[in-house]
């Protein structure tokens, strides 16, 4: 019997582990302490972890990436209602799996720092973003030639990188 407190704090048990990054594709249990990843092995003692979710039959993958997403639902010409060509990445991501999504040009250089400050900087998803060579960001604005500007979207992305 071990009688130690339990040094892991959360461990997921008998899930299908797939990480091709570190050459694993099996059932494993995964050791998670502090937020990090402390081990992964075929079995771990369950009397080690302070929180043990059974996972079998579950996939067990790092973070997946989107990497096309609009994720500025609440666009400073919009915020009186939710712009409907964006999703709020934490509400729609977490859940799936995605920890990761690039937003792949709904803010252009007139919008991309409201982007920043008001959803990427706050969401626990990460997010990335492409600026619009649109200044006005996604939309009709990008059908007008005289609102495409590359200098501005490319100032815009060194301010913002």
């Amino acid at each position: 019997m071990n009688n130690s407190l339990p040094t892991i704090d959360l461990m997921f048990k008998g899930g299908h582990v797939h990480d091709p990054a570190n050459h694993k594709d099996g059932i494993a249990d995964v050791a998670i302490t502090n937020g990090r990843i402390l081990r992964v092995a075929e079995a771990i003692d369950p009397s080690q972890a302070k929180n043990v979710i059974d996972v079998s039959g579950f996939l067990v993958t790092p973070g997946l990436l989107d990497i096309h997403v609009h994720a500025y639902a609440n666009r400073r010409d919009h915020e009186s209602i939710p712009w409907l060509m964006s999703l709020v990445a934490d509400d729609h991501f977490l859940s799936s799996g995605v920890t990761t999504a690039v937003d792949v040009g709904s803010a252009g250089a007139n919008e991309i720092e409201h982007f920043r400050k008001t959803v990427i900087d706050k969401s626990i998803t990460r997010l990335l973003a492409l600026v619009n060579i649109s200044k006005p960001g996604m939309g009709a604005a990008e059908q007008i030639v005289a609102n495409l500007d590359p200098e501005a979207a490319a100032q815009a992305a060194l301010e913002h990188r």
